[in-house]
């Protein structure tokens, strides 16, 4: 399972892709979002510029995995969250590659496609 084009671009951007995960808590709502960064010469990591880069960028690319859930109430009543609210956190750090991106998104959730650009999903945090 591969992302198709357009999330590949967004990820190469610097754009937070994000979905709402199956909670297994009916109170809690569960969130994944990924987020993408550049190496930069010095091996640290940066922001995209806004061009689009070949797929192969994202071979060297570090990724962020962030799974957090949140009380439904707290999104109902437009709540400011903060890590502090969650009621599960897990962030996988230092993923460098699409294949280890792959591996690692495997595990977590069956179908790609459900990512989107962040502002289509509700989740909360960034």
């Amino acid at each position: 399972m591969e992302f198709n084009t357009q999330q590949v671009n967004n990820l190469l951007t610097g754009v937070i892709l994000a979905c709402e995960l199956n909670s297994n808590n009916p109170k809690t709502r569960r969130f994944l979002t990924l987020k993408s960064f550049d190496i930069g010469i010095d091996n640290k990591r940066a922001l995209w510029d806004k061009t689009v880069k070949s797929y192969s960028r994202g071979d060297k690319a570090l990724f962020i995995i962030h799974v957090y859930s949140v009380p439904a109430e707290y999104i109902e009543l437009n709540y400011d969250i903060d890590d502090y609210d969650l009621t599960e956190n897990i962030m996988i750090n230092d993923i460098i590659g699409w294949t280890r991106l792959y591996e690692e998104l495997s595990k977590i959730i069956n179908d790609f496609s459900i990512l989107l650009p962040q502002w289509h999903c509700d989740n909360p945090l960034e």
